[in-house]
């Protein structure tokens, strides 16, 4: 690689959105299994309980019932609450429904230039804590949970090998396992 790696990626809801859904995939699952765990239990206790203490565990069987769906709800539905809100606070600041990022990754840092900032970003490589890859996108997640979505597509100088053994070199630490050298 003579010149430094550089990729243009238009940010837009549907990305921002793709992001979410694969950075909040933990947290998500979490939310599902909490979801089960209240729903069993309630149905568990309406079975059991129900019969010998009909007045006061049903009430509690039924509030774990609503808390269950609700939880399951709440993780279906965050990501996409997750991407209207960062877009919205984009159209606010910027009155911009999508832009661009251009990343130029260098030997000592990342680059970032957005189309709606005039002041370009510096992302060192240590500041980097994991790299999650999507169909079309790669996001990396900074340790302070920040997100920078990366098109697969869209690299010049270079293509997506060529990230990857930039990353293996620069933070071996984030690279998914199955891509490490």
């Amino acid at each position: 690689m003579n010149a430094d790696l550089k990729n243009r990626t238009l940010i837009n809801e549907a990305v921002v959105k793709k992001s979410m859904t694969r950075a909040l995939h933990g947290q998500r699952i979490n939310l599902f299994c909490d979801a089960l765990l209240a729903i069993g239990y309630s149905i568990f206790c309406m079975i059991v309980y129900g019969l010998h203490f009909p007045d006061f565990l049903s009430i509690i069987s039924v509030l774990l019932l609503v808390l269950g769906i609700a939880i399951a709800i709440r993780g279906m539905t965050l990501p996409h609450k997750m991407a209207r809100l960062t877009m919205r606070r984009v159209q606010e600041q910027y009155q911009a429904d999508s832009y661009e990022v251009a990343f130029t990754f260098s030997d000592e840092a990342i680059q970032m230039q957005s189309s709606v900032q005039a002041k370009s970003y510096l992302i060192f490589y240590d500041s980097i804590k994991k790299i999650l890859l999507c169909d079309d996108l790669i996001v990396l997640k900074s340790k302070t949970k920040l997100l920078y979505s990366v098109d697969r597509n869209r690299f010049e100088n270079g293509d997506e090998g060529d990230f990857r053994l930039l990353m293996n070199k620069k933070c071996p630490k984030a690279v998914p396992r199955e891509y490490r050298c």
